[in-house]
């Protein structure tokens, strides 16, 4: 962990937070994908990925987290009004250094939690870098700027219609994916397409490197419409745990795709789409719904399904075979029966 590496986390942070945490995340899915198509074009191990939008400059837990921490202290110094819906707002519009300041700070913090927990020389962990670093120090910062509290209120009106798990959409993440079968179709439709993309993309020569995350760089790139005002969809926790399920068949196969059949790979795609979708939405209805400081439920999701396929699962040998996505798939229809909002008309 070299001092130089941290002073460019702390500019990512800085960056994510004067154009927007959300809109760094897009940008890091529009660098993403042009990323891949030269480093395909160039027969792969240029190193893009690794070094921009998965670097000092857009990664989700330098320039992401900069942008929701910034937000979180612009909210608690009383410069806006809500730090969740600044975690989409450019704070260079602010007009406040400290708010910079704060935001590169939090970037740099992101990083060295990040090397900590998953870095060879230290904790060593196999999940996603990015999302189990954003996770812990985003309770922190809701601890910090949002009264202490990392689950907040659930309001006595909400208790009565059910309360923080009562299904609703009085007080909820995405409205545009509440609901159990919304969630399962989300699941399925997403992460059968990138479980797919990332199946063929291994066999391709020179394009394993990035071969998971090509999901994930869409799902990104399409929150630019959501920042225009259309609810489209977050997917970005499907298809990338759709990714990761695949990347683990592979590496159960000595790192080659070759002998892995399409049909294994769509099934743990959408077993692992289903359940990144599930998780998203249980974890925002711990930790984001109520308080004003933005945890962010798809990193939440990603930090629990990478754990399983790259931890857990290889641990106890279930990282082959049709037992157990099909399991999954059975108990994410369950979850669908169970999970219709309560507040809607059939």
């Amino acid at each position: 962990m070299e001092l130089s590496s941290i002073l460019l986390a702390f500019a990512a942070g800085i960056v994510g937070a004067s154009m927007g945490g959300v809109q760094s995340f897009v940008f890091c899915g529009l660098v993403g994908m042009a990323g891949m198509g030269i480093d395909a074009a160039l027969g792969g191990g240029i190193a893009w990925i690794g070094a921009i939008p998965f670097g000092f400059w857009f990664h989700p837990a330098m320039a992401f987290l900069g942008g929701v921490g910034a937000a979180g202290y612009a909210r608690k110094m009383g410069y806006i009004e809500s730090g969740k819906a600044a975690a989409g707002e450019p704070l260079a519009d602010v007009r406040k250094p400290d708010v910079l300041l704060v935001g590169g700070l939090v970037g740099a913090i992101g990083y060295i939690v990040m090397i900590i927990i998953t870095g060879a020389d230290f904790l060593g962990i196999a999940a996603d870098g990015g999302a189990i670093a954003i996770w812990p120090v985003s309770l922190v910062l809701k601890a910090i700027f949002d009264g202490g509290d990392i689950f907040g209120k659930v309001p006595d009106d909400i208790k009565a219609k059910g309360g923080r798990f009562g299904n609703h959409y009085d007080a909820c993440w995405a409205p545009q994916q509440r609901g159990g079968f919304q969630k399962l179709v989300l699941g399925l439709g997403w992460g059968a397409v990138s479980a797919y993309a990332t199946w063929f993309t291994f066999s391709l020569p020179g394009c394993a490197g990035f071969a998971p995350f090509i999901g994930f760089f869409v799902s990104a790139s399409t929150l630019f419409f959501l920042l225009g005002g259309m609810n489209i969809p977050i997917t970005h926790h499907i298809t990338l745990t759709a990714g990761y399920g695949v990347l683990m068949l592979v590496t159960a196969n000595g790192g080659t795709v070759e002998g892995i059949a399409l049909y294994d790979a769509l099934l743990w795609g959408v077993a692992m789409g289903m359940f990144g979708a599930f998780a998203g939405e249980f974890w925002a209805d711990v930790f984001w719904v109520y308080g004003d400081v933005h945890v962010d439920p798809p990193a939440m999701a990603i930090c629990t399904v990478s754990l399983c396929t790259m931890t857990f699962f290889p641990m106890l040998g279930l990282d082959g075979g049709v037992v157990l996505p099909i399991i999954i798939i059975v108990l994410s229809l369950v979850a669908g029966f169970l999970g219709k909002p309560k507040n809607v008309v059939a």
